[in-house]
């Protein structure tokens, strides 16, 4: 079962950006607590427990009180690295020690790093913003990253899985799109046969079957709660027959669209 070592983090330290000028190189004393450290923008090297690292955007360490990393830049590459230290705490608000939390290895690569640094920044300004609803934020960002890190180590993507998931997500957000299944499948790299397969262990339904789901879940959000006719929903989620819509929302909530409008 996939879960977090921790119930909540408390920050020790401001976040911060680090830019590093030419000739910096960081080697601190023995870390006297965990320190989430990111590079977001240039080249460097580190070397951590005797293991030699390759710097560059998205490398990601999660660092435990005692280490005592070493690292320096490519100066024609100057780095840029998000840093926050914090005290991970347990369900009852009592600081973890080390010994008792098992890290995600050093160098994880992050997979979103626009995201990753969407987070980093609204950390930052929380800290900046001195007051107490920054410091929440900038709590809950912190968090957020942490578990995406730890989401990243516990459940690893290849390539045929983060293509899945583009494909998942790009059918949610234009759930009236056509869909077709061999055009998905090309776009993924993967024959018909294999998208299919990969696309059911991803979703747990064939491609068709989602895309009808997904336009229906839909449908019957924009039927609550806006003021558009069902004829224009069907429309907007790409069914030029209303009959059949009708009658495919009527075989998923066993309730027709009229009908739900009115219960309304």
């Amino acid at each position: 079962m996939k879960d977090l070592p921790f119930a909540t983090v408390r920050p020790t330290t401001p976040a911060r950006f680090f830019y590093w000028a030419r000739d910096f190189s960081w080697s601190p004393p023995a870390l006297p607590d965990f320190d989430l450290w990111c590079i977001l923008e240039g080249r460097g090297e580190a070397t951590l427990g005797g293991k030699r690292f390759t710097l560059a955007p998205g490398i990601c360490f999660v660092l435990r009180p005692g280490d005592t990393p070493v690292a320096r830049h490519d100066p024609q590459h100057p780095l840029v690295a998000f840093y926050c230290h914090f005290d991970m705490l347990d369900g009852r608000g009592e600081r973890l020690t080390a010994a008792r939390i098992k890290l995600p290895p050093p160098g994880l690569q992050v997979r979103d790093l626009p995201a990753f640094t969407a987070l980093a920044k609204r950390c930052v300004d929380g800290f900046e913003a001195g007051d107490a609803l920054g410091q929440r934020q900038s709590r809950l960002a912190l968090e957020l990253m942490l578990t995406t890190v730890w989401d990243w180590w516990q459940r690893p993507a290849s390539p045929t899985d983060e293509a899945m998931a583009d494909v998942v997500g790009r059918i949610r957000r234009r759930p009236g799109q056509a869909w077709d299944v061999t055009t998905m499948a090309r776009d993924a790299g993967l024959s018909r046969a294999q998208f299919t397969r990969r696309f059911v262990a991803h979703t747990g339904r064939p491609p068709k079957a989602f895309v009808v789901e997904t336009r229906l879940e839909v449908a019957r959000q924009l039927i609550l709660e806006t003021e558009m006719s069902i004829g224009e929903v069907a429309e907007d989620l790409g069914y030029s027959d209303l009959f059949f819509f009708s009658r495919q929302f009527k075989q998923r909530y066993a309730c027709s669209p009229s009908r739900l409008r009115a219960k309304d």
